[in-house]
């Protein structure tokens, strides 16, 4: 019950960060899916697979159950060039190659052995809800996506119609005020979940019209690339375990915790286990009671409802 596919690739990323500048591995899907991994998940990412693989992906390549879709030269691959200096973010050089030649056509014919999909943003809104369709139609039992602050603000309504047609949905608190109008707006369908990142002040898990705050963990941030994707990937391999949504963020809330604190996905390409959530020491948790709990809690259409 833990098999998952990240629908989203990797990228060649240069990161300006305080005080160096590095290469690193990258991408939505990439940091996705090894958080995912990390935290117990079998991964399958669709996305351009170079040929031949650059070292700077080969430990990517070698966690991956499977990489799928088109083998391109490295050359071709997505590459970005983002700074961290002067108390912003900037992306400096945007270069998408090979991964706006990905369709929806290519994904394999039968996808019926993924538990969840996971539909990053894609170049429009419109690819993403044909990705989202199609895993469906191929047999994917549970759909999660996500989307980017330009959308959310450029096209709220269209987001929206992503956020409908996904069992789980997980965004920053920028693109849910602008879908939304605001953090405490936000509500989900029944049997639904969606995931609000707000950076430093923690996250918030929103179930229908009931919501949860979740604190962040105290760190000291090197690198804070892909922290959101992963939080994104960890959330949805501990759902994966039965986890309840709210314990899925707090240990997700952990690992992007101690991610940003090294380089790029460095720590999401360990062997460790993954970081335990930090929890009020007045509180015991039973995890066999609540796991049998959880597979007990039944499916309305083909959204799980979690309590």
């Amino acid at each position: 019950m833990n098999r998952l596919l990240v629908v989203g690739g990797a990228s060649f990323d240069t990161l300006h960060l305080k005080d160096r500048t590095v290469e690193s591995a990258g991408g939505v899907g990439m940091y996705t899916a090894m958080a995912a991994r990390r935290c117990g998940a079998r991964v399958s990412m669709f996305g351009p697979q170079p040929d031949p693989c650059p070292v700077r992906l080969r430990p990517v390549a070698g966690y991956l159950a499977e990489w799928l879709g088109p083998l391109v030269s490295p050359e071709q691959m997505p590459r970005f060039e983002i700074s961290y200096r002067h108390g912003k973010t900037e992306y400096l050089t945007l270069f998408f190659g090979a991964a706006a030649m990905v369709s929806p056509s290519m994904l394999p014919a039968d996808l019926s052995k993924y538990n969840l999909a996971h539909v990053a943003q894609k170049s429009d809104v419109q690819t993403q809800l044909s990705f989202i369709e199609t895993c469906r139609e191929r047999g994917v039992k549970l759909i999660s996506a996500g989307t980017y602050p330009g959308d959310a603000t450029e096209r709220p309504q269209a987001v929206r119609a992503v956020i409908e047609q996904s069992d789980i949905f997980l965004m920053n608190a920028r693109e849910a005020t602008a879908v939304f109008g605001s953090i405490e707006a936000a509500h989900t369908a029944p049997g639904k979940v969606l995931f609000v990142t707000m950076g430093a002040k923690g996250a918030t898990v929103i179930q229908g019209e009931a919501s949860t705050f979740i604190p962040a963990v105290p760190t000291t941030e090197l690198d804070p690339t892909g922290a959101g994707d992963t939080f994104c990937g960890a959330t949805l391999a501990f759902l994966l375990q039965d986890k309840h949504p709210i314990m899925a963020a707090r240990q997700a809330s952990a690992l992007a915790a101690e991610m940003i604190t090294q380089v790029g996905p460095a720590a999401l390409l360990s062997d460790d286990p993954p970081p335990e959530a930090v929890m009020d020491s007045r509180v015991q948790l039973n995890e066999t009671r609540t796991q049998k709990v959880a597979r007990k809690i039944p499916y309305a259409g083909k959204a799980r409802y979690w309590l």
